[in-house]
């Protein structure tokens, strides 16, 4: 359908357009909508040229109709919401593949636009407002296991394939705040393959909390304990004696060489038959008997772009939080607080999810205004938070930790002005102890720094070709800071 050319004015309704069609009993059920909210998914949805304007305070004080449940309900909700989920006062919400959400002005009185598991969809030139506990445009993945998945033999996940997204365009979009209660402004989350974000104009926003700004954010569940045996060249044998994949959908996860032989490939998973899985494409180096490989699910982060998008004053600028694979983060302009972060995730060990970064490259952006002022080249080591630098979340409960955190990683030709700068570390602190990164691959080159403190500061053993980087007015142009150990002075 379109939905063209209107004016749509909501006091009460949690969600202004919903596609496919979305008949919740109650206000409360509404604001709660679910990822899937039934078993349609829309195709080819249109929405041109609206202003559509959720506005539940609407002339409040005058308001005959406005109840005291309500009004309380109302003044509470704007006063403590915080949430970060795809609930809650949403404009335009869709499930589905297909569709252009393009040239609308949209005030959502929490979140502009949510895409749940969705493709080949174009959300363009929009101003988009967002609310209370609000996100600009969400494009939303989500796997889900059965409560009673450590019970019953029987119970499956939700399938992989739909419940995350793929080719979805974010391009030359306004997105601001305003309510000081926002929450964030674009973000890929949960799974995102080939999509594209460019040209944006984001920001500001009143940091209230994480505020981020262009964002990638994505816990990958991951199963190591099976091994796969070649049958053929797309077609491979599980060998899993404890069982961890026999109830597993793994038809749209991946198959990802994690160490040894062919590191860092990654191949779809396109058919299952009980212990036998086939490949989209053959690897293009042969894994070894002795590489470590992993399922899956949902994808990483893969074949993503992130070009010319201009973002200032947020929580985090531009955020790659995650497991990301075959990402570009080229000619965008950040300015003030986060910048650019490239993140390894290592957390929730129990619940085996974790992961890296591989061929990921950061090119041609400027990072202006990071507010990073170390008084010694050794305190650099605590500045990879602000800038462009690798920060990671680490609750390591194996020794060695399995996989790589950082890989075929690239630096170049970025601009960091006014008090930002590069950072690499390998090293990070974990309960008294320093962890040291698994990375390979690294490249620092043909940075500029100006009117810093510093320009470039890499650990001394890390991995890295440091080479051709220039700075103006910048006390210290080069730094290789000694390994980040527990308790030093300064980190």
């Amino acid at each position: 359908f379109v939905v063209e050319d209107l004016r749509l004015f909501a006091i009460y309704s949690p969600i202004a357009i919903a596609a496919p069609v979305f008949r919740p009993a109650t206000f409360e059920a509404a604001m709660k909508a679910p990822f899937a909210w039934g078993d349609t998914r829309a195709r080819n949805v249109t929405v041109r040229r609206c202003r559509i304007e959720q506005a539940p305070q609407y002339n409040l004080p005058r308001r005959k109709d406005a109840d005291p449940a309500w009004r309380k309900w109302l003044t509470d909700w704007i006063a403590t919401s915080d949430g970060q989920s795809h609930n809650g006062f949403v404009a335009i919400r869709v499930r589905g593949d297909g569709g252009v959400i393009e040239e609308n002005e949209i005030w959502g009185a929490g979140s502009g636009v949510i895409l749940t598991g969705c493709s080949h969809l174009r959300v363009a030139r929009n101003a988009i407002k967002i609310g209370t506990s609000g996100h600009g445009i969400y494009i939303m993945g989500h796997m889900s296991w059965p409560e009673d998945w450590a019970t019953n033999p029987e119970a499956k996940p939700y399938p992989v394939i739909g419940n995350y997204s793929n080719r979805v365009i974010v391009e030359e979009n306004r997105i601001e705040a305003h309510s000081e209660r926002a929450r964030d402004f674009c973000y890929f989350n949960y799974g995102a393959e080939y999509c594209l974000a460019a040209r944006n104009t984001i920001g500001p926003m009143q940091i209230n909390n994480d505020c981020e700004g262009l964002a990638f954010h994505l816990w990958p569940a991951k199963w190591v304990q099976p091994k796969v045996e070649m049958i053929g060249p797309t077609r491979y044998r599980i060998i899993d004696p404890t069982g961890e994949v026999r109830r597993e959908e793994l038809v749209g996860s991946v198959l990802q060489v994690l160490d040894g032989a062919g590191i860092g490939q990654i191949r779809t998973v396109v058919a299952r038959q009980g212990d036998e899985v086939e490949i989209d494409k053959p690897f293009r180096y042969a894994p070894g008997a002795a590489s470590v490989i992993a399922f899956s699910a949902p994808p990483p982060f893969r074949g993503m772009t992130v070009v010319d998008n201009t973002v200032t004053h947020t929580g985090a600028n531009i955020l790659l939080w995650g497991d990301t694979q075959d990402v570009v983060v080229d000619g965008n302009v950040c300015r003030d607080n986060g910048h650019i972060t490239v993140w390894s995730i290592r957390s929730f060990e129990e619940q085996k999810v974790w992961g890296g970064a591989a061929f990921t490259q950061i090119l041609h952006n400027r990072s202006e205004m990071a507010w990073m002022m170390p008084e010694t080249p050794e305190q650099t080591a605590g500045c990879f938070g602000a800038g462009i630098g690798n920060p990671c979340s680490r609750n390591m409960k194996v020794d060695p930790p399995v996989g790589f955190d950082f890989l075929g990683f690239i630096v170049r030709d970025n601009a960091c002005r006014n008090q930002s700068g590069i950072v690499y570390r390998t090293r990070y602190v974990v309960a008294g102890r320093a962890w040291k990164l698994h990375d390979a691959g690294v490249v620092v080159e043909r940075n500029f720094s100006e009117d810093n403190q510093f320009g470039v500061a890499v650990e001394a053993d890390a991995p890295a070709v440091v080479r051709n980087n220039k700075a103006r007015r910048t006390r210290w142009p080069v730094v290789r800071f000694p390994p980040v150990m527990p308790g030093q002075s300064g980190w």
